[in-house]
């Protein structure tokens, strides 16, 4: 602990001692800070040899010395155990002498019991300043351990008095910094409470929303199976109705007696390329469940063409008119599959839309264009728009309009994510005289 020292320096300036006497502050290293007696010479300059002997045996003391001016002088000095900083009150020694000569001068024509009236009157006044000033010594202690001084009483020489009020009023000092440092310590240790509780919130709510996130990706790749799934069928259906047909046939040529090498070769050709083809479907359904680790620039035309292939089957049902409009040669820097997704969620949305209201001539328009350098796909269909009272909703989490058992509601809540987080890019709806329209906007490439 310090002691400003430019307070104590204002306190001993006023302190009043007389011409003679002088006091200095000394620091831990046992340099002058601060002397009220030619402040210029001696501020800054380390305590004298004799003076660091007398410190370097006791905290506290008394000795006959050489000041920093050459002058011999008694000092008394107290240094505080906590900031190891230094008190030193001296009288220069010729001043005590001078008293006496003075007294000796007076007596040196008279009788030898007057000489010895004056010395003994030295002697007391020197015995009473000493008293004094290791009266000094306690409380300037006590300041030193940091404890509170209320008065320091039983001073009987004016000066002394005033150095132990100087003593008092640094020990009120001290303790209102002690109560502003309890005070500092007391915010801060509830701040560090408070930032604490708050960071284990923070994490206890990503933590939820991690897994609620999680728990969504899975629930949206369930729903995306299940409709691969329902795809894969409708897909192999016309494949397998026509190689059944196939066999039937050389059965039936056998029997009518037509059965010929050309016939079966032929057969066995249109059977490979049926089989060719439901390999190829499995391996397009393949690639589309395959995780992408890294954006890539791909092109936007060969993606949809890509979904469309998937859809085939389940679109051909319901006769949905399928039209692409090429207004450009789009690419786009992303995850080519999680793009094939966001499609796949919006296309049989609009699907299952133009199914439940029973639209005739169902289409569904898909163009392709650019706009400062970013790739823009717009998917409209005519299955009469999205209601306006849920168009806020859509894009919710578990927000569907199908019933529980047939929508799982993460699916455009999944694409909005791809396309917003994943992607850098925006996906938004809107709805037009016929129906309702999604419009996604996302990186043309740049960074390839």
């Amino acid at each position: 602990m310090t002691f400003p020292s430019d307070r104590l320096a204002s306190i001993l300036t006023t302190l009043k001692l007389p011409s003679e006497w002088y006091g200095s502050i000394l620091d831990s290293k046992q340099v002058v800070v601060t002397r009220t007696q030619n402040p210029a010479r001696a501020v800054g300059a380390r305590a004298t040899p004799a003076l660091s002997r007398a410190m370097a045996k006791a905290m506290e003391g008394t000795a006959e010395i050489v000041n920093l001016d050459g002058q011999p002088v008694f000092a008394t000095f107290c240094r505080s155990a906590m900031s190891n900083w230094t008190v030193v009150i001296a009288v220069p020694r010729a001043a005590v002498m001078a008293e006496l000569y003075r007294w000796a001068a007076w007596a040196a024509g008279g009788a030898t019991a007057i000489s010895l009236v004056g010395i003994a009157f030295g002697l007391v006044m020197a015995r009473r300043i000493a008293r004094n000033i290791q009266a000094l010594v306690p409380p300037a202690l006590s300041i030193g351990r940091g404890e509170f001084v209320a008065a320091i009483d039983g001073l009987s020489v004016k000066e002394t008095g005033d150095v132990a009020a100087a003593l008092v009023q640094a020990s009120e000092l001290l303790r209102h910094r002690a109560r502003e440092r309890d005070e500092a310590e007391r915010l801060l240790s509830r701040t560090m409470e408070l930032l604490q509780q708050e960071t284990a919130e923070r994490l206890r709510a990503t933590e939820d929303l991690l897994e609620k996130e999680r728990l969504l990706i899975q629930q949206s790749r369930q729903a995306a199976m299940g409709e691969m799934i329902g795809n894969i069928a409708h897909q192999w259906r016309q494949p397998l109705n026509t190689l059944g047909l196939t066999v039937q046939q050389l059965l039936l040529s056998f029997d009518m007696g037509e059965f010929s090498r050309e016939l079966l070769s032929s057969n066995v050709k249109s059977s490979m390329e049926l089989i060719q083809h439901m390999s190829r479907t499995i391996d397009d359904f393949r690639d589309y469940f395959k995780p992408e680790k890294e954006k890539a620039v791909f092109n936007v035309r060969g993606a949809i063409d890509t979904t469309l292939s998937l859809l085939e089957g389940s679109l051909l049902y319901p006769h949905i008119d399928i039209r692409i409009v090429q207004q450009a040669d789009a690419v786009i820097y992303g995850y080519r599959n999680e793009f094939a997704q966001v499609l796949l969620n919006i296309l049989t949305n609009a699907r299952d839309v133009m199914i439940e209201r029973k639209i005739d001539a169902p289409r569904v328009t898909i163009a392709i264009g650019s706009e400062s350098g970013a790739a823009v796909v717009t998917i409209a269909d005519n299955g009469g728009g999205v209601p306006e009272e849920i168009m806020d909703r859509i894009f919710d989490p578990y927000f569907t309009t199908k019933g529980e058992r047939q929508g799982t509601g993460v699916g455009l809540f999944m694409s909005k994510a791809i396309i917003e987080k994943n992607m850098g890019g925006t996906l938004t709806v809107s709805n037009t005289s016929e129906g309702a329209e999604f419009r996604i906007v996302v990186d043309g490439g740049a960074r390839a």
